[in-house]
């Protein structure tokens, strides 16, 4: 067990038990630990002079392995690349000496191809004249000549027909002589070649120079040739080719000059046979028994080893298969010794690799170099070992003697003798630790003390806290009951708020009912000019009370949506100018009537079509300016519109300042609280105290908010900024008529179905207009109606029906069942229909592009849009009545034109007190009295009876107190 402690764990929950021999033992769990937990444990076991040795020596042997190894890498990696650039840099230069010689012939040649002789002979034989024996041998010394100065194998002239005419060698006088069409492409281009090419050996053989003795017979051998042409001395033709040519092979002095250059090293230029794809040596030089302790220089001056191979020619390979003309580099080991080999690849006239040249750079210096550096950082790790050492010996006297002393003192101390103290010897952290126990060992003896003391006084501190307990149980049981109470009062507002919702929807349909045939009537009874004549002042009047009464449920209904989250947003596009053009329309006779200045201002060009939803915004904006010029007694409205910037979307404000009475700002607190009216109580009376808050909640669902500025007395400014898409397109032309003018249409006859759930909603049958107001419409014009309550019971009675139109109560789900259902018999595919929805309804966006040829209209039906869907769904031309126009401003500007008369103040100030009362027909009755009293008063009378058959009630308050 002893052998093993170290792969066991005891447990401390131990049982006694007794031996073979009666000893009493503890029983012991073992447990296996992994290898790398049990040399942990062991580590954590030692003694702390052992931890330190072996930490510090450690880590100084990972520092040295480290910094030697990385240092050697570098110093390896630093000098291998050095070496690679330096051997591409000497096989430039051992390039360099060997196109010496092919730019020293071409050079001569080309001397010697303005050489008179030379020139003579050639014109001679181009021209087919007697060569004169003087002038051929004149020629063939020069040639020699050459030979000779250059130290070179070849110098010949071949005429135009590719034959020798004279050559410094044997006489050879009349063969063909082209060596790899060189001579013949001098002659096409007229320019000077200069290149290495791969001649056979029979043609060598040919020449018969006495170098090539010294070659193997049969092996094609490498040649630099130069090809000059010599031309016509008139014409400037070429008529003849000079070649010269110095063979490579055995030319010891091409990679001599560049050892010598270059202090020593390894040069060679290799040869690839074009029949077997093997390398053979050229020509090449090492330099002999070269050591450290002889120079790069002194090996040049000695002896050079010939002719020798490179034991591999896989780097030749490489510098062929190139695709770049770029050296390619590889280190090899050559005679015991590592050089770095660059190569390149040389090509002949045609661009193919024939041969390789090649530059060995010795790693002698490299060598040298890290011998010397591995010598040098050895010698400084020996170094830090020793100090490692001394500091280990340091630190275990001055850190391991403290704490072995504080050890004995803490080991005392816990079995028991809190007397026991630590020496203090020194002030570092373990001195700071003995004293820090010192304290803690008087600061526990003084616990022990205290724990006494308060022993007694501990029974009433637990009663006071079980009573602290006990209170808050309670609080938290309240506070619990306070949340159920809360989310009770939630649930009863939420049921509340959907009562009162579902209440208003219920009454909205209750209103609309009868309203519709109002508003349907009136708006037929305008059509009808012998009514108009009689009783149009009437009709106008029934048409604005309904309007208004409209206005108000749409206004309720507005703020029951906005309450309960349900209102959305339509968008469409939108003729821009003319949308806003309209609204200011709205407002000029009634600015007019109170002699109010309206401005339309337009700081900046308008998208022509804006995508908006038309009905929200002209609701926000004449909310706006009807308070404008309600609030405002002198001076002016004016209404701006400005394009703040064009991108994606158009960036657009719209302002309404005013000249009025301005607000305080408590006041402006309060004007978008719903039913809060701020101002004159006279004013007061004209409104619900929605239209504002309605408004800002419209502009928030748009993305912006309404600001206000105002000034008590002076008037108020109401602006909002919204980003809308635009599309910069021409406006549709304005419609060369209105609905009420509309008389009828062109073309036959058509049939309408309309279909209606509830014919009559009252008790009296005789308030049962729904059916008839359509009827009775349609009919006017020249339409043949059909009425039935459901698809169901009119689908066997109708024929040829060209429109059906659902001016029903059933849900837009339903309809687009009904729809479907009808469709889908013979002959209804493409049945053009009409749904007449309440507003509070409304079709998705999506059922209605689904259902081709299907259009929708709100309730109470407005003729502008019910004309507008049939034209487009029946393709139809209607005819309008163009003697009915009727301008109704005019009145009011002629009225305002006249110079009125006023009566007194004390009648004024009792018709004002009237109007604020609203009791229109007890002023229409004083204001005739007027009249017959005092005929000068007309205008006066004229106009406040027509304010008051209108209602037009702030318009009246304002005349009345303006005048």
């Amino acid at each position: 067990m002893r052998n093993s402690s170290s792969n066991l764990t005891i447990s401390k929950n131990a049982q006694p038990v007794t031996s073979k021999k009666g000893q009493l033992l503890n029983e012991i769990e073992v447990k296996w630990s992994p290898p790398r937990l049990r040399l942990i444990q062991w580590f954590y076991n030692l003694p702390i002079r052992q931890k330190q040795l072996i930490g510090l020596f450690a880590s100084e042997v990972i520092s040295i392995v480290g910094l030697v190894g990385v240092g050697a890498y570098l110093i390896v990696r630093g000098g291998r690349n050095q070496l690679v650039n330096q051997a591409k840099s000497e096989l430039a230069v051992t390039e360099i000496h060997y196109n010496i010689k092919i730019n020293q012939m071409g050079f001569g040649f080309r001397g010697q191809s303005d050489n008179a002789a030379i020139i003579e002979l050639a014109h001679a034989y181009h021209e087919g004249r007697e060569i004169d024996r003087d002038l051929e041998e004149s020629t063939i010394q020069i040639l020699k000549n050459e030979l000779r100065a250059r130290d070179i194998e070849y110098a010949t002239l071949v005429g135009a027909d590719l034959k020798i005419v004279a050559n410094a060698n044997l006489n050879r006088k009349g063969e063909y002589f082209n060596p790899n069409q060189l001579v013949e492409i001098a002659l096409e281009t007229g320019e000077q070649i200069k290149t290495s090419e791969q001649i056979d050996w029979p043609e060598l053989a040919a020449e018969s120079p006495s170098y090539l003795r010294e070659l193997a017979p049969g092996s094609p051998v490498l040649i630099r040739y130069t090809v000059t042409p010599v031309k016509h001395p008139e014409t400037r033709e070429p008529i003849a080719v000079l070649v010269s040519g110095d063979i490579v092979d055995r030319k010891n002095a091409i990679v001599q000059l560049t050892l010598k250059t270059l202090d020593g090293g390894y040069s060679a230029v290799y040869l690839r046979d074009r029949n077997s794809q093997e390398f053979r040596l050229s020509t090449s030089a090492k330099q002999a028994n070269p050591n450290s302790s002889q120079s790069a220089r002194a090996a040049v001056y000695s002896e050079y080893l010939l002719d020798y191979e490179l034991p591999s020619h896989h780097l030749l390979e490489q510098a062929i298969e190139s695709e770049l003309p770029v050296p390619v580099t590889e280190r090899v080991k050559l005679a015991e010794t590592y050089y770095t080999i660059a190569a390149k690849a040389l090509y002949n006239h045609q661009g193919e690799a024939i041969a390789v040249l090649v530059r060995g750079t010795p790693e002698l210096a490299l060598e040298a170099l890290t011998e010397e550096s591995l010598f040098f950082q050895g010698t400084i790790a020996c170094l830090a070992l020793a100090v490692d050492i001394l500091l280990a010996i340091v630190l275990g006297i001055t850190i391991t003697r403290p704490i072995k002393r504080l050890q004995e003192a803490t080991q005392s101390f816990s079995q028991g003798n809190l007397q026991a103290r630590s020496p203090v010897m020194s002030r570092d952290e373990v001195g700071s630790l003995a004293k820090n126990f010192n304290s803690m060992a008087r600061r526990i003896l003084k616990a022990f003390e205290q724990i006494k003391q308060h022993t007694e006084s501990q029974a009433e501190l637990n009663a006071e806290l079980l009573e602290e307990i006990q209170y808050r149980q309670a609080v938290e049981d309240a506070l619990r009951k306070s949340q159920r109470d809360l989310e009770l009062a939630k649930q009863t507002a939420e049921s509340a708020n959907g009562a009162k919702s579902e209440f208003l929807a219920n009454m909205s349909h209750e209103l609309r009912t009868p309203l519709n045939g109002i508003l349907g009537y009136a708006q037929i009874l305008e059509r009808n000019p012998q009514v108009m004549q009689e009783h149009g002042q009437a009709v106008s009047v029934i048409y604005q009370c309904g309007s208004h009464l409209l206005t108000l449920i749409n206004d309720v209904l507005d703020l029951s949506k906005i309450e309960a989250r349900k209102l959305e947003l339509v968008e469409d596009e939108v003729d821009f100018p003319r949308f806003l053009q309209g609204i200011v329309d709205l407002f000029h006779v009634r600015a007019q009537s109170q002699n109010l200045r309206l401005n339309y201002q337009l700081k900046t060009e308008l998208p022509a079509i804006a995508i908006v939803d038309e009905k929200r915004l002209r609701q926000v904006l004449i909310n706006l300016l009807g308070n404008a010029v309600k609030f405002t007694d002198t001076g002016s409205v004016t209404f701006t519109v400005e394009v703040l910037s064009y991108g994606e979307l158009a960036q657009i404000r719209f302002a309404i300042a005013d000249t009025g009475v301005g607000m305080s700002e408590k006041q402006i607190e309060k004007i978008f609280v719903p039913f809060e009216q701020v101002g004159e109580q006279a004013k007061k009376s004209q409104g619900t105290g929605l239209g504002l808050p309605i408004s800002r909640q419209i502009v928030q669902l748009m993305g912006s908010d309404i600001e206000v500025s105002s000034i008590l007395g002076e008037g108020s400014v109401f602006q909002f900024i919204l980003n809308l898409d635009y599309d910069n397109v021409q406006t549709m032309p304005l419609q060369h008529g209105t609905p009420s003018h509309i008389i009828g249409y062109e073309g036959d006859r058509r049939q309408i179905w309309v279909i209606s759930s509830e014919f009559c909603n009252f008790e009296d049958e005789r308030l049962c207009q729904r059916p008839s107001f359509l009827q009775d419409l349609l009919d006017s014009l020249g339409f043949s109606t059909v009425v039935s309550e459901t698809s169901e019971q009119g689908l066997s009675q109708v024929h040829n029906i060209d429109l059906v139109m659902f001016d029903t109560e059933m849900s837009p789900e339903t309809i687009q069942e009904q729809i479907v259902q009808l469709r889908s018999q013979e002959g209804w595919a493409t049945m053009p229909m009409l749904i007449a929805l309440e507003s509070s309804q409304s079709l998705a966006p999506d059922i209605v592009e689904e259902m081709e040829n299907t259009g929708a209209i709100t309730q109470p039906i407005i003729l502008e849009q019910f004309f507008a869907e049939i034209q487009r769904l029946l393709q139809l031309e209607w005819v309008y009545d163009e003697t009915s126009d009727i301008e109704t401003g005019d009145r009011h500007s002629q009225a305002l034109a006249d110079k009125m008369m006023m009566p007194s103040a004390e009648i004024l100030n009792y018709l004002l007190h009237l109007s604020q009362q609203g009791n229109l027909k007890q002023i229409i009755r004083e204001v005739d009295a007027l009249a017959t009293a005092d005929p000068n008063l007309q205008p006066f009378v004229t106009q406040v009876r027509e304010l008051a058959q209108n209602f037009e009630e702030d318009q009246l308050i304002a005349l009345l107190t303006q005048s």
